[in-house]
């Protein structure tokens, strides 16, 4: 697909409902769509992780700090 076809493509996201797009510009549409979804669900783990990182860290220095205070 060359530059200017998705030019064309992205301007007529704007103009219409996805109901209306066909062919190439439903794909890159749908394409669209699961790459965003794909990024919502890696932002999502990635503050899962986060919180757990946080939490194991607290809980490595809390039982060190007990450790050291015999």
């Amino acid at each position: 697909m060359s530059e200017n076809e998705k030019e064309m493509i992205l301007s007529r996201f704007l103009k219409c409902t996805p109901d209306e797009l066909v062919g190439s510009e439903k794909k890159l549409f749908e394409a669209i769509l699961k790459i965003a979804d794909e990024r919502d669900a890696y932002r999502r783990e990635n503050q899962v992780l986060k919180r757990k990182l946080e939490y194991f860290k607290m809980t490595a220095d809390r039982d060190c700090d007990e450790e050291f205070e015999l």
